[in-house]
């Protein structure tokens, strides 16, 4: 039998042995050596998301093939020893704010642990909670200070608590941990930061953000087109006509006011430095491309509009409305004229501009009615030269809203047939304010021409309400931009019945028929009141089911509006539920804002001059209770008083001494380079909002003259219904 072959080695021979070995060559040898391949902790970022084995050291093997770049994020590593330090940091941070938690419930006043369960009832954020703690706290241990000492610390953390007032329910400090709900964030709409912005390169933040702006902001007015916008910011191409770091940038600032991340604020804990960086580097871009006719450039110039309205920036306001306009009207899709103009054709266009370009179009038109009818003025666009989407039925309109951040059940969005609906609430819109709100004075002459045309109006705007889909009844709560599409009506109703023509109104035969008409039929007095309980019923529904600290900014104004009308008609009673409804959902948006700050010390002064019965504020909930009668030294009473008080006066103050008017050198620019307006003139407050001495509509006049200078300032479109005026007197 010949002897077999050597069997081979199963495990290779030691290194000396090998050494030994002359017939083994240098490479034998060294493949031989044991070799163990260590373990990748953890893989780059890109490798995680496209699910790719990583090489574990930057740059790997797939980001070196595929030309990318190769970020790695130890802290994602669960088990390293940073990944171990966080979370006892987390847990120590939650395990201190539950003992204060029972710490508050064991040593508060009854009224204080009845509005710690009220916060939390009301899905309260765990900063707001975390806050309230600290305040609560803080006056436990100022209770009956003993010495000089803690006299001074005490009157130092009352200082601290009216400012957290003043800003807001955002926290008051930096956290040293990162917020447990920004760990457990899965922002529904995922997009990169790169290339679009500087400010942040986080990801996750930016997704954040965009996320926010597109569940509670974009449904009302709806001027973008989501998915449009979303793919080509996902592409990262500088160059794309649908997406620009100016209009992402801006769209940012916007957003971070809807975000409680420490990294929203500019400076923690103040709610006026939210988006600071991410609105100076829009107000950068926008410095470069203003006079470009292009659509990103239309779009992020409506978002500055809105991110001045909330926080009454250097009467910015209506000059970025104007500019938007101006720039549409150069592009020949809408006209401020009464002419006839063919309607544009878009066939060759791709479906994504079409998508886009009529979408922003219609939106801008749905800005101009809005704020336009909404202060009494007439609205700057008259025709709109572009057909508007195809409306799908309802049952095809199944895309579902999720109110994000939030846990909660999503509800139907119905974006297209609530887009549709609301371009036609602003066709009516339009007719009302270019018929009852300008200077021209036909109509007075003929009381009963007036009232036919009043009533004309009323019907249209009537049919439109009554044939709402059934799936926007507020019975059904409907998401909150559906809601605000009803107070929109109501807010028309009253504006249309309360201006001086809608107040001069001769005929008794208008009927409201809204759920609350215990105050008569057909008068102005109870429309306007039935109105305003409308709203309330409305708001409390937004409230319980979504909260109001994350509501669109309309709300702001509908609600002071119903609030004013309450007051102003005498139907204004502490104990009412729709009162207080309507209180309560304005304390907390007005700590969400500069605008609401400014609003609610008016409301404040307002309600303590109309509510003449002191015992009755007993009667209130402590926590509202605290919030009406608290001091405020942001006016005085006497500028409280007076109307124009309430405009900024920054432009005013730079006059050059001379005593006469201000001219557009005196005139201060702003960060945009642009000439701020000056302030509201006495002929400008009234101009489209006459008088007519009957009582009545002079004080709604009056106090949306107050609301337009605090956030829009003042509207430059005055002359052109003044020269149009003149023309008829000649």
């Amino acid at each position: 039998m010949s002897t077999s072959a050597p069997f081979r080695s199963i495990a290779p021979g030691s290194s000396l042995a090998l050494a030994n070995d002359d017939s083994t060559s240098t490479g034998r040898r060294r493949s031989l050596v044991p070799r163990w391949k260590k373990r990748v902790s953890t893989a780059c970022l890109a490798c995680k998301k496209s699910k790719r084995k990583c090489s574990g050291t930057a740059p790997c093997e797939n980001c070196r093939a595929l030309h990318r770049e190769c970020i790695f994020d130890e802290s994602l590593d669960q088990r390293r020893r940073v990944a171990a330090k966080r979370t006892a940091e987390e847990l120590e941070y939650h395990r201190d704010m539950l003992n204060d938690l029972f710490k508050v419930i064991r040593s508060a006043s009854e009224p204080q642990a009845q509005k710690l369960l009220e916060l939390i009832r009301n899905d309260a954020t765990p900063e707001e909670i975390r806050l309230f703690i600290d305040e609560i706290l803080a006056e436990l241990q100022a209770i009956e200070p003993n010495s000089k000492e803690k006299q001074e610390t005490a009157a130092q953390l009352k200082a601290l608590r009216s400012r957290a007032n003043m800003q807001g329910s955002a926290p008051s400090f930096q956290r040293k941990v990162m917020d447990v709900n920004f760990l457990c964030d899965n922002p529904p709409i995922q997009v990169p930061a790169k290339p679009w912005t500087t400010v942040s390169d986080d990801d996750a933040f930016v997704s954040h953000l965009i996320s926010l702006y597109f569940t509670w902001d974009y449904p009302f007015y709806a001027f973008l087109d989501r998915d449009v916008l979303i793919k080509h910011m996902r592409r990262g191409e500088r160059e794309s006509e649908f997406c620009s770091p100016f209009l992402v940038n801006a769209l940012l600032a916007h957003a971070c006011h809807f975000s409680e991340y420490s990294e929203a604020y500019g400076e923690p804990g103040d709610v006026t430095t939210k988006g600071q960086k991410f609105l100076q580097e829009a107000e950068w871009h926008y410095s470069h491309e203003a006079d470009q006719l292009k659509l990103t450039t239309l779009q992020g110039t409506m978002i500055l509009y809105e991110r001045y309205s909330i926080s009454g920036q250097d009467d910015l306001g209506y000059t970025m409305l104007k500019k938007a306009i101006d720039v549409a009207v150069q592009m020949g899709y809408v006209d401020e004229e009464e002419r006839e103009v063919t309607e544009r054709d878009l066939c060759g266009y791709s479906d994504d501009l079409v998508a886009s370009l009529t979408k922003s179009i219609w939106g801008l038109f749905q800005v101009d009615t809005v704020s336009h009818t909404g202060f009494l003025k007439p609205s700057r666009i008259r025709h709109v030269y572009l057909s508007r989407l195809p409306r799908r039925s309802v049952q095809e309109d199944s895309e579902p809203w999720t109110p994000y951040p939030a846990q909660k059940l999503s509800r139907p969005a119905y974006f297209v047939t609530y887009f549709d609906e609301a371009c036609s609430l602003s066709e009516i819109s339009r007719d009302i304010s270019n018929t009852l709100f300008t200077d021209d004075e036909t109509l007075d002459d003929d009381k009963h021409q007036l009232s036919q045309t009043v009533e004309l109006l009323y019907w249209r705007l009537k049919t439109w309400h009554e044939s709402l889909p059934v799936e926007f009844n507020q019975a059904q709560k409907p998401a909150p931009h559906i809601l605000l599409l009803h107070i929109r009506y109501y807010t028309i109703l009253i504006n249309m019945f309360n201006c001086p023509r809608g107040h001069n109104h001769q005929s008794k035969s208008v009927d409201v028929k809204t759920p609350v008409m215990s105050e008569g039929e057909g008068d102005k007095n109870s429309i306007a009141i039935s109105s305003a309980r409308a709203i309330a019923k409305l708001v409390s529904i937004h409230q319980k089911e979504y909260g109001m600290s994350r509501s669109h900014i309309f709300t702001l104004y509908a609600v002071n509006l119903a609030l004013f009308i309450l007051l102003d008609r005498g139907a204004f009673d502490i104990s009412d539920p729709d009162c207080i409804a309507l209180t309560s959902a304005f304390a907390v948006i007005t700590t969400r804002s500069t605008l609401g700050h400014r609003v609610l010390s008016i409301f404040r002064h307002s309600i303590r001059k109309t509510t003449k019965d002191a015992s009755r504020w007993t009667e209130l909930p402590e926590g509202l209770r605290e919030i009406l009668e608290e001091e405020d030294s942001t006016f005085s009473d006497s500028e409280l008083e007076e109307p124009e008080a309430t405009a900024p006066s920054r432009s005013a103050s730079s006059s050059s001494g001379t005593g006469g008017a201000i001219t557009d050198e005196d005139m201060p620019l702003s960060p945009l380079g642009l000439k701020r307006p000056p302030r509201l003139s006495q002929s400008s407050k009234t101009h489209g909002r006459k008088d007519s001495g009957s009582g009545g509509s002079g004080g709604l006049c009056e106090m949306l003259c107050r609301y337009e200078v605090m956030s829009l300032g003042r509207d430059e479109h005055v002359r052109r219904n003044s020269k149009t005026s003149s023309k008829g007197g000649e």
